[in-house]
């Protein structure tokens, strides 16, 4: 009898521990992918949709906005590139990514455009900022001379190849302006 009791003390601490492993391998994560399951939600209800203006000028139209009169892409000039040269430097677009340089004309007196006041949105609802402002042309192209009383930046944007229609979107408070940026041809 005494055999009897020890061997069933000995299969006890066995069973427990297989118990135990049982739950921490399989029954454990279980719960923790149900838990991040139920608590995630998809990536697309968590992205904010960048505001869009119901009205768009086109490229090349002046637009007043808060008493200054902008100018996007006169004469409807864009440049898609996939490489640009600043100052002494060759800046390339990762794959996927190109460049999208837009001419502003803008008043003398005002400053260089804010970084967070112009974005390009694409049809799919993409956000892209404004990377940079330069006086000079970074894609090396010819620039129109703005009117006088005006100044000639241009702004670099990177996008993803293949966006089918671009906006150019100013919002510098209440007011707002958005131009459609034509296709790459």
């Amino acid at each position: 009898m005494t055999a009897d009791k020890k061997n069933k003390q000995n299969t006890r601490p066995d069973k427990r521990a297989f118990n135990y492993w049982i739950w921490l391998i399989l029954i454990g994560p279980a719960f923790f992918f149900l838990y991040y399951w139920l608590t995630s939600n998809p990536v697309e209800s968590r992205k904010q949709k960048p505001f869009l203006p119901e009205k768009q000028l086109q490229a090349g139209e002046p637009a007043s906005v808060n008493g200054i009169t902008l100018m996007a892409a006169p004469g409807g000039r864009v440049s898609y590139t996939e490489t640009l040269s600043l100052a002494n430097n060759k800046v390339m677009a990762e794959g996927g990514s190109q460049f999208l340089v837009i001419p502003l004309v803008i008043p003398e007196k005002s400053g260089d455009p804010a970084p967070d006041q112009w974005y390009i949105t694409d049809s799919g609802g993409n956000r892209y900022d404004l990377l940079k402002v330069t006086l000079v042309d970074p894609t090396g192209g010819q620039t129109a001379r703005p009117i006088q009383g005006n100044r000639l930046v241009h702004m670099i944007f990177k996008i993803k190849k293949g966006n089918q229609q671009n906006f150019l979107v100013y919002k510098p408070g209440k007011d707002h302006a958005a131009w459609q940026v034509p296709p790459q041809s």
